[in-house]
């Protein structure tokens, strides 16, 4: 598939975008992928604990930290989303706080999706060697 055929959820990774930040290089797009998705599923169950334990001061820094991740892999929803989430946790509001992690729950779910439907035909074991002059 290639890239610009994933606009089934073309705000989930914005692959033109995420290519054009790797330089065209689809082994290191891929390897960012997956180093993302790793993390994130780390991240997203510290979030769970934090919300749960109304610790929102962790909330908010957990929050800020994969926001940055996101926008640098063009994930646009999952961007927003936590930076909403971020916005309530700083207002102090657990309501809130609890909503916007249910709704970033389903936009991870819509990354994972485009991410599935990636394929690049490419090898991300470990980070692509970059070729010296």
């Amino acid at each position: 598939m290639a890239p610009s055929q994933t606009a089934n959820c073309p705000r989930a990774i914005d692959t033109d975008e995420l290519l054009g930040r790797c330089l065209g290089n689809l082994q290191f797009a891929e390897w960012i992928l997956s180093v993302f998705e790793q993390r994130g599923t780390i991240d997203l169950a510290d979030l769970e604990q934090a919300i749960e334990e109304r610790d929102l001061v962790r909330v908010a820094a957990i929050s800020h930290r994969l926001k940055g991740a996101c926008a640098n892999i063009s994930a646009y929803d999952l961007t927003q989303r936590i930076g909403q989430l971020r916005e309530a946790a700083c207002a102090e509001d657990l309501v809130e706080v609890a909503e916007q992690y249910h709704e970033l729950t389903n936009n991870w779910a819509d990354f994972l999706a485009a991410r599935a439907d990636l394929n690049w035909g490419t090898d991300v074991a470990e980070p692509p060697s970059v070729a010296s002059d």
